[in-house]
């Protein structure tokens, strides 16, 4: 399909222009570095070292990391090259929901689906960003296909499709298992409405199989910790990091929804969406009255529209009872959310104003065209003040990396413009030459401890350019600063256990600048150092004018200076 054809070339024009060369986000970095070392694992032990090492102990779903450890191999171990997947990935979430709106509405709702999802902020963003996000959408929606096109589980192979890539959402994104029920209870109302025969049965049993064969040798090793990760950084104390507590009942908890709603879709498509929403409970109320209320509900039951409608409401429901509202959490359901837009707004009483379907497809060209150059004026955030609201996003051409630069740094929010391509080249030299550093001072297996998390400069922006040059990573340790408090006690402690009490390297920066937040007390971990047994050896300036000071402990380094 032409359409697919030009999404996908558009993307990877876009990733080669403006991610070649340049930084990535401290997430990406992490990410990149996994899918290097598999790559590592496949070219040195092969097929059972790679699988072998995508098994290791981790708390990362492999999904995508896996996949992008493929491409090396005909292109070379690129940053650039890791990209691929998830453009990839996201033609994959165009193509299904064009296959789902053509089965809820035929080919009119296909296209208006398609041409909705391409032009979705979040998934524009995603596509062209090394984060699980995108790759948990292309699965998730995979899966929402196939358990349509099987009938209630009554074709076999489209039943076995649905598990397959139900355990591969499992292992596109750790998140993703809360999402996970969701699909459950669509398969149930997709089974029961048809009439739960021997044969659902049978292809839902075999369903389960296939889904268990894909994700439980993964998580077989890895799952305890993932419950723990999961449950602390989304209910538990970690959580209160990403959004305050507010009971799910409370007009505060569906406020942050709402404000992530709209943050990931953009004012326009969330006001699309909603109105979308308002058309869907219209046919219900229309249905109802012209057929009587049980009529009218068996026939909403067996309507292909309903699992959809249950899964948006599901992970809207979801989010509200969680503080952490993370990076790409609504793209999953995002193509279903717009699978459904186009769906009730090619209804054939909606179709004949032209209007709504309309508007929405010119909504997506925008929010397409505005993406194509970051830089240019078009592309400059603007936002609009609702009042009782406050600023709402109405177009922004930014990808996630121009937004993440810009997140903790004064002068990019001024100007309104992303990094240069000499300024982030200057920030990937920079980390070259401390990736360098670290191991010309300590030697191989020198621990290194980050005592300052900088956007653009910390452990897992080294670790990749020390993988990108060929060496293996040196083992880093980064403060937690909601863990070690701020207090010079808290920050000795972090010293003298786990990873860093092993450190030979030590990495101080004062300043806030492109700093994640909370800033560590600079004074108070220099003084922490010194009673840790380290002394100052050097510093430099990094490109932003912040000084960082590279202390050393001797007595844990391999070798000296």
């Amino acid at each position: 399909m032409m359409f697919l054809l030009f999404y996908t070339i558009a993307n990877l024009a876009w990733v080669w222009v403006y991610r070649r060369g340049q930084p990535y986000d401290i997430d990406e970095s992490g990410y990149l570095s996994f899918s290097l070392v598999f790559h590592n694992a496949l070219g040195s032990d092969g097929i059972a070292g790679w699988a072998e090492s995508i098994l290791s102990p981790t708390i990362f779903a492999p999904l995508t990391t896996a996949a992008s450890s493929l491409p090396y191999l005909l292109f070379g171990p690129a940053a650039t090259t890791g990209l691929i997947v998830p453009v990839l990935f996201g033609t994959q979430v165009a193509y299904f929901s064009y296959l789902i709106g053509d089965r809820l509405g035929g080919q009119r709702c296909a296209w208006i689906a398609i041409i909705l999802v391409a032009g979705t902020p979040v998934l524009i963003s995603y596509s062209r960003s090394y984060n699980f996000a995108i790759g948990a959408a292309a699965m998730f929606v995979a899966a929402v296909y196939f358990l349509l096109a099987s009938e209630g589980m009554t074709i076999s192979r489209h039943a076995f499709g649905f598990g397959i890539f139900f355990g591969l959402t499992a292992l596109s994104r750790t998140v993703m298992l809360a999402f996970l029920p969701s699909l459950v209870i669509a398969a149930v109302v997709v089974i029961v409405s048809r009439g739960t025969s021997r044969i659902a049965v049978r292809n839902a049993i075999v369903a389960g199989l296939a889904a268990l064969i894909v994700a439980l040798p993964w998580y077989a090793r890895n799952g305890r910790a993932v419950f723990e990760y999961l449950t602390s950084f989304g209910y538990g104390d970690r959580s209160v990091e990403y959004g305050r507590e507010n009971d799910f009942l409370s007009w505060g908890a569906w406020r942050e929804t709402l404000n992530y709603v709209v943050y990931s879709l953009g004012l326009p498509f969330a006001l699309v969406s909603f109105a979308a929403v308002a058309l869907a409970a219209a046919y219900v109320f229309t249905a109802c009255r012209r057929h009587g209320p049980r009529s009218g509900m068996a026939i909403i039951a067996r309507s292909p529209v309903l699992p959809i409608v249950l899964l948006v409401i599901y992970v809207v429901i979801l989010l509200t009872t969680s503080r952490n509202k993370g990076s790409g959490f609504l793209a999953p359901v995002a193509p279903v959310l717009m699978v459904l837009v186009a769906w009730a707004f090619t209804r054939p009483a909606v179709w004949r104003l032209k209007f709504l379907p309309l508007a929405a497809a010119g909504i997506a060209a925008v929010n397409f065209a505005v993406a194509v150059s970051p830089s240019s004026p078009l592309g400059t955030p603007r936002y609009v003040n609702l009042p009782g609201y406050g600023d709402a996003s109405l177009i922004d051409g930014r990808g996630t990396i121009q937004a993440y630069e810009a997140a903790d740094d004064p002068q990019l929010q001024d100007t309104g413009q992303p990094l240069s391509k000499a300024e982030g080249e200057a920030w990937v030299a920079m980390n070259a030459y401390v990736a360098q550093l670290l191991r010309d001072q300590g030697g191989a297996g020198a621990v290194s401890a980050f005592a300052f998390r900088h956007r653009l400069l910390n452990a897992n922006s080294v670790q990749l350019q020390q993988l990108l040059h060929g060496d293996d990573r040196l083992p880093v340790d980064m403060i937690t600063p909601r863990v070690t408090g701020d207090t010079v006690a808290g920050y000795l402690n972090w010293l003298q256990a786990g990873v860093s009490q092993r450190a030979c390297n030590l990495l101080t920066s004062p300043g806030d600048r492109n700093e994640f937040t909370p800033v560590v007390a600079a004074q108070r971990m220099e003084r922490a150092a010194v009673a840790a047994g380290f002394v100052a050896a050097e510093s430099f300036e990094l490109p932003d004018g912040r000084i960082v000071t590279l202390w050393k402990r001797a007595e844990f380094c391999p070798v000296g200076p």
